[in-house]
């Protein structure tokens, strides 16, 4: 991991501030409180958040939000992660964040920017946001306050914390975790064990079923016989009494149809006399109007004419009849003129005499013209007289033919009511005589009737006796068979009862090898791995630790060394030493040698700090300026490609590569970087 550029906004003494780290040592330096410290403080805060510290720590004071911006490079990937702090009621809290990188913006919570920042340096740890990460602490920056803390642990807590760091912890994880599930396995095959304690107590309950069984199927098979032999008998009584009852059902047919066949030949003998009283009368009728047509065919047409032709010839007759008289009047009243002209002489019209002779000769004329008319008239009267009589003889004749056309069709009705009354007698006398013989063989019925009840009764208490024999019998064998069928069932079910069981047992067994494995061969293996690694790491940390020390002090009677559980140990002329009594410079320089070395062998276990990182808080507090100069080496030897110190140590200035002056005016602090 390399350090690119971090951002601070109202970071503790900061309001705004930028910083660029370069590659090599950068050396932080400035008065006691002049803000050092706070740049390591938002560094860890940037990637791993608050931790167990509280946010007021933080956020600068009077002011509600804060923040800071990181930009980092790992493996060649660069990603930059912002965090924020807001003061609330509830006091000062993480806000939402982001990281930025080859996958783009993603917006996440403090503790999920914790897991991911994790994920990108590959560090082995669990992500709890309320907790510091072990490996930064000790391969990366271990604030000033912590630099001695090593020194004065606990065995057993140092071994824990170098666990962690070394992550050696890992073996004695898996041990535990192995013998956790070597203790499960125990406890699961006791339980199969358990489980299958009362196999030899199913099997013979076994041995018993399948004899009930065998001795139920020998009983089975007689009854199976006898209650076949039943139902073969149950089935001729059944076909018999079928045939019976078939037989009874048509007889009681037939019995049921001899009063109807009664009452028919009842209504039969009532058609017949209904019909004879039709033809009866129809031939009364018949006699009376006969001797009326004889009369009327008596009778011959008066004439050949019709009557239109006679009523238009008497229209006709009247219409010359009224012209005659007509001429008739005129011929009198000239006659009458002419006799008056003839007699006065003189003529009316014109007043002119007339002679009498001529009037007369006249007169003569006309009286013949009148004459003739007059027999004309006569002859007109006459005709009209004879054909009027014509036309009522004509009209009589004419209604006697109507009146002939009705008796004839009234004596043709007659004759077909009776021709068909006679029809539907012949019919009807063959219906008695059809019905009455359809009696007369139900009566000969009705008696087989009687026999075969007679014959069905006995039958059918048979049939009900063996059926109730039969029912018995039945209730036996399924009874028995209800018995092997739950025996079969008990049989199947202890049977796979006995296999689980002895599934059971196989599995505990192979559980007890698993176990066996895990307790005697694996966990024994891991500790011998892990005592091995921490065997390794620790003559490795050891030499180290030597060389780092002797650099730093150099005082052939004094000398350090690591003992097995990581505990620094001085000795001066052979004597061991207690820490205790070394002087502050001593313990600085025991504290440092650690640090280095213990960064030196977590750079090698951790794989993701190939591009390491060193950042040294106060390192050289109460160094000589012999030592101060040491530091040089030491740093020139660990071969960290990017360090970043924080000292108010002039001195160090000779062998930084970039040195940032850090002031504080006002309770603000700022950052102007020289060569």
């Amino acid at each position: 991991m390399i350090i690119k550029s971090l951002k601070l906004q109202n970071v503790r003494s900061y309001k705004e501030c930028t910083i660029d780290f370069p590659m090599g040592i950068s050396l932080f330096e400035g008065d006691i409180g002049s803000g050092k410290s706070t740049i390591l403080m938002a560094l860890e805060f940037a990637l791993f958040g608050l931790g167990s510290s509280r946010g007021a720590s933080l956020l600068r004071a009077g002011e509600s939000k804060g923040a800071v911006g990181l930009i980092f490079d790992v493996d060649g990937d660069e990603h930059t992660i912002f965090r924020t702090l807001e003061r609330t009621g509830r006091g000062i809290q993480q806000g939402e964040g982001y990281i930025k990188g080859p996958e783009g913006v993603i917006n996440l919570s403090s503790s999920e920017l914790k897991e991911k920042v994790l994920q990108i340096l590959n560090f082995n740890e669990p992500p709890d946001p309320k907790s510091q990460s072990w490996i930064y602490r000790y391969a990366i920056f271990t604030p000033q306050e912590e630099m001695k803390a090593v020194l004065f642990m606990r065995p057993d807590l140092r071994l824990q914390t170098l666990r962690k760091a070394l992550r050696i912890e890992e073996y004695k994880t898996a041990r535990d975790n192995a013998l956790s599930l070597a203790n499960f396995i125990d406890t699961r095959a006791e339980r199969l064990r358990g489980k299958s304690s009362d196999l030899e107590i199913k099997m013979e309950e076994l041995k018993g079923k399948v004899e009930q069984i065998s001795k139920d199927r020998e009983a089975l098979d007689p009854l199976l016989q006898q209650e076949k032999k039943l139902e073969h008998v149950l089935k001729v009584l059944d076909d018999q009494l079928s045939g019976l009852r078939k037989d009874r059902e048509d007889l009681s047919k037939v019995e049921g149809e001899i009063p109807e066949l009664r009452r028919q030949i009842s209504r039969t003998y009532e058609d017949i006399d209904e019909v004879r009283r039709i033809i009866e009368s129809a031939s009364e009728k018949l006699e009376k109007i006969r001797p009326k047509v004889d009369e009327l065919l008596k009778l011959s047409k008066p004439s050949e004419k019709d009557r239109d032709f006679l009523e238009k010839e008497i229209e006709g007759l009247r219409k010359k009849h009224k012209t005659v008289e007509k001429a008739v009047n005129t011929l009198d009243n000239k006659i009458e003129d002419y006799e008056h002209i003839h007699n006065k002489g003189v003529c009316p019209t014109c007043d002119r005499k007339a002679d009498p002779k001529e009037f007369t000769k006249n007169i003569r004329a006309k009286s013949g013209e009148r004459e003739e008319a007059q027999k004309e008239a006569d002859r007109c009267e006459q005709a009209i007289e004879e054909a009027d009589t014509l036309l009522e003889e004509l009209r009589i004749y004419n209604q006697s033919q109507v009146t002939l056309s009705s008796f004839k069709e009234q004596t043709s009705g007659f004759i077909e009511t009776i021709e068909q009354g006679e029809e539907k007698m012949r019919g009807l006398q063959g219906e008695k005589q059809r019905l009455e013989g359809r009696v007369a063989k139900a009566l000969e019925e009705f008696e087989k009737l009687k026999e075969l009840s007679a014959k069905l009764k006995p039958l059918e208490g048979e049939r009900k006796r063996v059926e109730s024999e039969t029912k018995e019998l039945g209730k036996k064998v399924s009874s028995l068979e209800a018995t092997i069928v739950s025996n079969e069932k008990a049989k199947e079910s202890l049977t796979n009862e006995i296999e689980n069981k002895e599934g059971m047992l196989k599995r505990a067994g192979l559980l007890d090898e698993y176990r066996i494995w895990l307790e005697d061969y694996f966990a024994p293996t891991l500790d011998n791995i892990e005592r091995h690694v921490m065997i390794s790491f620790q003559q490795e940390f050891n030499e180290s630790f030597q060389k780092l020390f002797g650099l730093l002090v150099e005082d052939p009677t004094k000398e350090a060394r690591i003992d097995e559980e990581f505990t620094p140990i001085m000795e001066q002329d052979g004597y061991e030493q207690e820490v205790n009594y070394l002087s502050g410079g001593e313990k600085n320089s025991v504290a440092l040698a650690y640090r280095l070395a213990l960064n030196t062998l977590v750079r090698k276990v951790s794989t993701s700090m190939k591009s390491n990182l060193l950042i040294l808080d106060e390192p050289t507090d109460g160094f000589s300026k012999e030592q101060l100069g040491k530091v040089r080496d030491i740093l020139s030897e660990l071969e960290c490609p990017q360090i970043i110190i924080v000292s108010h140590e002039k001195e160090l200035e000779s062998f930084a590569d970039q040195i940032f002056r850090v002031t504080k005016s006002q309770g603000e602090s700022k950052i102007g970087a020289r060569v």
